[in-house]
């Protein structure tokens, strides 16, 4: 496995807890739909409010 900056080995993944990985994944995902989320709203606000108000609605 390598990058622009380094090169891993196995040992060096060997060493990294997966419960860290797995939170760093999610808080990626977390972001990712944040900015997939004010794209929308960036796009059409009104068609963006009137979703959100209609699932306050339900």
């Amino acid at each position: 496995m390598a990058t622009k900056l380094r090169t891993f080995t196995a040992l060096d993944l060997a060493q990294v807890c997966v419960d860290s990985v797995l939170e760093l994944r999610s808080d990626l995902r977390k972001h990712h739909i944040n900015r997939i989320e004010q794209l929308r709203f960036r796009r059409n606000p009104q068609d963006y409010l009137a979703a959100l108000e209609s699932m306050l609605l339900q």
